[in-house]
């Protein structure tokens, strides 16, 4: 029975392992007129940090980082903080959600899957006059602080 019960708890363990890697965060940051960094994050359930340089940026090309168990975590209570499931999709010009704007800025994309759902956000940073979007800038903000992000970019 014991020799049983052993085997149940290692299989269960060896299966648990394997597991494939998921990602759950992704934050896109885009060009704009001047010297906005370009990249790409995605941070995956095992902790992993994808990080893909494009453009005004001192790391071009793929480099890797990790963050904490606790890190990806609280990034994930941030994201439930501001209801990111029941905001628009599109913070952009011509848009409901975006009353003023400005020209030349970057756009910040981001998105997470959760409990089988996946929510992306498009957010103009020209746009402004919604307390929203500056919950939007909070969030991308701790998303490059949580993985280092300057480590690459600056």
């Amino acid at each position: 029975m014991l020799y049983s019960l052993l085997i149940a708890v290692l299989l269960f363990t060896v299966q648990a392992e394997s597991k494939p890697r998921q990602k759950v965060i992704t934050l896109q940051r885009t060009v704009c007129y001047g010297p906005c960094p370009e990249y790409k994050l995605t941070i995956f359930s095992d902790g992993q940090v994808l990080y893909e340089g494009t453009s005004s940026v001192r790391t071009k090309g793929k480099a890797y980082g990790r963050i904490t168990r606790e890190q990806l975590e609280e990034l994930i209570l941030e994201f439930n903080n501001i209801y990111f499931f029941n905001l628009e999709d599109n913070y952009t010009p011509g848009n409901k959600v975006c009353p003023q704007s400005m020209t030349d800025h970057p756009s910040a994309i981001t998105s997470l899957s959760q409990d089988g759902k996946t929510k992306t956000i498009t957010h103009y940073h020209g746009c402004r006059g919604l307390h929203t979007l500056e919950l939007l800038t909070k969030l991308e903000n701790t998303i490059d602080a949580a993985v280092n992000v300057s480590q690459w970019t600056k």
